[in-house]
C-alpha cells in the first residue's frame, strides 16, 4: 500500500475521516516519541510506563526515527524489558567494541525488528491499534511522509527501516516505492498530531520542552554513541520513572483512569478488633484505596547509589556537560545566524525571481489580451513576491526564535507561520529545528 505523501504541517490519513468512515472510533488523544537515536532506552522505559496504563489501547501514537519504533512497539504490545536487554546486552556492546561497530546500526534494526516488537500482529494497526510512522522524502521532492496503513509485515519494517536511516551511522537512504527516503528527523523531529487531538510529547533530551523528559542529566551525545552497559540500563529504567511520575501527576489528561480514583480522604469504619489496631488497619487500607495506580504502575526502579551518582557527576557528567554547553553555544552563534542568513538569501531570491516571472508574464498579457490563465498566473507571481517580501522585512521570525516572545505567540499562529514558511522555503524545511 503506497503511503500517505502529505506536506509538512498538515494531518495525516489517519487523523481525518477515513477511520470514522470505517466504523472505527478515532482517538482524540496522542501521544508523539521524538527522535532519540541510541536514547532509543529512555523511549523504551517511557513506553513501558504508559503500556501500564493502556495508553496503546486508547491513544493514536505517532515517531519518527527511534519514536516510530517506540510507537509500533507500544501499540503491539512489545515487551520492552526484552527490547532494552537485546539493545543493551547485544547492540550497544558491539557499537562499543570497534569503530565500525558504530555504523552498523541498519544491521541491529533489522535484527530487532525480526525478534522484538511483535511485527507480526502488523494488521491490528489501523484496526484497532492507531500508529503513524514518518519518515523523510528526499527525491523527487523533498518532503515528509507519513504512513499509518501497512499491507504486510515487509511493508512495515520497510516504512521503519525508512524512519530510522540517519546518515552515516544507520546507513545511506535508499529507495522506497520510488522515492528516495531517510531517517524521518530530518523533517519531523517531534512529530504532532493535527485537528482535534490533545498530544503527549516525549523526548529522550534534558533540554527539550516535552511533556516526558529526562529528569536528570542525560549527556545528549549518548544518541549518536551509547554509553556503557550499566549507564545505558539506567537510561531505560529513568525513562519508566519518568513516565510513572507524569502519569500521577496528569491523571487528568488520561480520562479513562478517573473512574478508577476514589475520592480523596473516604473515611473507612472498622468492623472489628480494638480500636488501636483497627486504626491502623483503616490507614493501610484507605492508603490503597487513595493510590489505585500503584498497582497498575508497580514499584519503580531503585535510584543509584549515592556513590555512583557522585561517580557520575565527578566522572563523565562534568565533561558532558562542557560538551553540550559548547553545543549550545555553537547553535546560537554559529549555526543559527548561518541558517537565518542563508534563509532570508533564498526568500530574497524567490521574490525577485517572481518580480521577473511576472514581469514577463506582463509582456505576453500585453500580446495574449484575451488569456485569462496569464492573468492568473501574473496575480499569483505577485503574490508570491509580496508574501517573500513581506517575510523578509517582518521580524516575526527572528523574534520567534526567542523563548520568551514564542512563548506568547498563540498556536494557531506559529502554526500557520510554520505551514507557509514550510511551504515558501527549502532551507526552512531543512532547519526549522535550528530557526
Amino acid at each position: 500500500m503506497p503511503p500517505h505523501k502529505r506536506e509538512l504541517g498538515s494531518p495525516p490519513s489517519s487523523e481525518r475521516s477515513d477511520g470514522a468512515r470505517q466504523g472505527h472510533r478515532i482517538p482524540q488523544l496522542g501521544v508523539s516519541f521524538a527522535c532519540g537515536g541510541w536514547l532509543m532506552n529512555y523511549l523504551f522505559g517511557v513506553a513501558k510506563g504508559l503500556q501500564r496504563v493502556g495508553v496503546q489501547r486508547r491513544c493514536h501514537l505517532i515517531g519518527s526515527s527511534a519514536g516510530a519504533l517506540t510507537a509500533v512497539g507500544l501499540a503491539l504490545d512489545a515487551d520492552f524489558d526484552e527490547v532494552m536487554a537485546r539493545a543493551t546486552d547485544v547492540y550497544a556492546r558491539t557499537a562499543r567494541g570497534s569503530f565500525r561497530g558504530c555504523f552498523r546500526v541498519k544491521e541491529y534494526l533489522q535484527d530487532c525488528l525480526d525478534h522484538c516488537g511483535n511485527l507480526h500482529r502488523y494488521a491490528e494497526i489501523g484496526e484497532h491499534r492507531h500508529v503513524t510512522v514518518c519518515y523523510t522524502e528526499l527525491l523527487p521532492t523533498l518532503g515528509g511522509i507519513r504512513q499509518d496503513r501497512f499491507s504486510s509485515l515487509g511493508d512495515l519494517k520497510s516504512a521503519l527501516i525508512a524512519s530510522c536511516t540517519a546518515v552515516p551511522i544507520a546507513g545511506l537512504p535508499f529507495m522506497r516505492n520510488g522515492r528516495l527516503v531517510m531517517d524521518g528527523g530530518f523533517l519531523d523531529f517531534q512529530p504532532e498530531l493535527r485537528g482535534d487531538i490533545e498530544t503527549i510529547t516525549v523526548s529522550p533530551f534534558y533540554f527539550s520542552r516535552s511533556d516526558i523528559r529526562p529528569s536528570r542529566y542525560v549527556p545528549a551525545w549518548w544518541a549518536v554513541y551509547p554509553p556503557k552497559p550499566e549507564d545505558y540500563k539506567w537510561v531505560y529504567q529513568l525513562g519508566y520513572n519518568d513516565a510513572c511520575n507524569w502519569i500521577r501527576a496528569n491523571t487528568h489528561r488520561l480520562p479513562w483512569l478517573e473512574h478508577k480514583l476514589p475520592a480523596a480522604g473516604r473515611v473507612l469504619r472498622p468492623r472489628r478488633g480494638d480500636l488501636k489496631t483497627a486504626s491502623k488497619e483503616c490507614e493501610i487500607v484507605a492508603s490503597k484505596r487513595a493510590n489505585p495506580l500503584q498497582d497498575m504502575l508497580g514499584e519503580p526502579y531503585p535510584s543509584r547509589p549515592r556513590e555512583r551518582s557522585l561517580r557520575r557527576f565527578l566522572g563523565y557528567e562534568v565533561e558532558s556537560r562542557v560538551v553540550d554547553f559548547f553545543f549550545l553555544l555553537a547553535l546560537w552563534f554559529i549555526w543559527r545566524p548561518i541558517a537565518f542568513s542563508v534563509l532570508y538569501w533564498e526568500l530574497g531570491l524567490r521574490c525577485l525571481l517572481a518580480v521577473l516571472l511576472a514581469t514577463v508574464q506582463v509582456m505576453v498579457y500585453s500580446v495574449v489580451c484575451n488569456s485569462r490563465k496569464v492573468r492568473r498566473s501574473i496575480h499569483v507571481a505577485y503574490d508570491q513576491a509580496t508574501a517573500n517580501l513581506c517575510s523578509i522585512f517582518s521580524l516575526s521570525l527572528l523574534l520567534s526564535s526567542i523563548p520568551y516572545y514564542n512563548a506568547h505567540l498563540s498556536s494557531e499562529r506559529k502554526h500557520l507561520r510554520h505551514r507557509f514558511m514550510l511551504r515558501q522555503s527549502i532551507t526552512y524545511r531543512l532547519f526549522h529545528h535550528i530557526l
